[in-house]
């Protein structure tokens, strides 16, 4: 299950990462959050950007509501969305990763 944290401005989950990656690609739930596929590598943030606008694109949300909260050196991330409600993530979440498995 996916546990969503709650910020002032937003809220955010887990993201497990796994740099160069054959594409990018959601793979799903996993442990208490998604993992996600990137194909860059974790050299001077690349991988972070990609990741960022991969998310914006994945979640149809604009790339500045989305930032790395903690996490940026290392592989598991926690990921802010801004003004954007805990059950709205949920939908964007769970529709992003229906749309993988199809």
């Amino acid at each position: 299950m996916i546990k969503i944290l709650s910020f002032k401005d937003g809220v955010g989950f887990y993201l497990y990462v796994r740099p160069k990656s054959a594409k990018n690609k959601i793979e799903g739930e996993y442990m208490d959050g998604v993992k996600l596929h990137i194909t860059k590598a974790p050299k001077n943030g690349e991988a972070n950007k990609e990741l960022i606008h991969f998310l914006s694109k994945a979640l149809n949300l604009p790339i500045s509501s989305i930032s790395i909260y903690k996490g940026e050196r290392g592989k598991k991330k926690i990921i802010k969305i801004k003004d954007i409600s805990l059950e709205a993530l949920k939908e964007l979440l769970d529709s992003a990763i229906r749309v993988k498995r199809k």
